[in-house]
């Protein structure tokens, strides 16, 4: 049994499930016959239950129940090569939910993401597949996609603070960024526009244009 965020459980309601799981027994809403259960539990926080304990806000008996073993989860941006490892399953995930092939990301599109700090963790990078996926045209995303989304690379190997998210860049910056890149992809195409529209992701005419 899984219980997401546990952190959350309202201090009135905690009683009944330490009771669950001492006594391995449920009652059903409107019965008074208790009804055995076996289950293994995994619970699930972001938050510190021991500082939680502390203000009052988790029961301490709940506390030691839940917390027999204890498995610390680093944020994202702090997991290497995860979330392309992530991105890969999504997008196959997604498509075969779909019934559609799978999206593509482009080599510009995978350096912004690479070096993306993921405030949202997980669930941030699977909602941005998904939305990706649904409005791309082409089948394929590039850097400007990811701007359009606020999605900006940080310096490379800075993992940001765990405690604060990334504020999403603006528009100048999102424009320097974009500017910059397409610069680079020229220069290291020896001024070659389609070769540098090839490696952001973008068409020939659109780098054109920018």
């Amino acid at each position: 049994l899984c219980l997401d965020e546990i952190g959350e459980l309202p201090l009135d309601i905690q009683p009944f499930l330490l009771r669950a799981l001492e006594e391995n027994v449920i009652y059903r809403v409107g019965d008074n016959k208790p009804r055995p259960v076996n289950v293994r539990v995994v619970a699930l926080t972001n938050r510190d239950l021991l500082q939680e304990v502390e203000a009052g806000r988790f029961r301490r008996d709940l506390y030691y129940r839940v917390g027999a073993i204890k498995i610390a989860v680093p944020p994202l941006r702090e997991r290497g090569d995860d979330a392309a490892i992530l991105l890969e399953y999504f997008r196959h995930q997604i498509a075969k939910d779909l019934d559609e092939p799978p999206l593509e990301f482009s080599a510009a599109a995978m350096e912004v993401l690479n070096r993306y700090h993921w405030p949202g963790n997980v669930r941030e990078l699977r909602k941005l597949v998904e939305s990706l996926h649904l409005t791309s045209a082409v089948g394929t995303a590039d850097a400007t996609d990811l701007f359009n989304r606020g999605i900006a690379a940080g310096e490379p190997g800075d993992s940001g603070a765990a405690s604060s998210p990334v504020p999403s860049p603006n528009c100048k910056d999102m424009a320097t960024m974009e500017y910059q890149m397409i610069k680079s992809a020229i220069e290291s195409n020896g001024g070659n526009l389609t070769l540098a529209a090839k490696q952001v992701g973008i068409a020939r005419s659109t780098l054109y244009r920018k």
